[in-house]
């Protein structure tokens, strides 16, 4: 997600879901 305005850092993305079996 994109830094929130006023946030003094970018979070990171989460790892990307593919569901059950990954």
């Amino acid at each position: 997600p994109n830094a929130e305005r006023g946030n003094p850092y970018i979070r990171p993305n989460p790892p990307p879901y593919t569901g059950p079996g990954n």
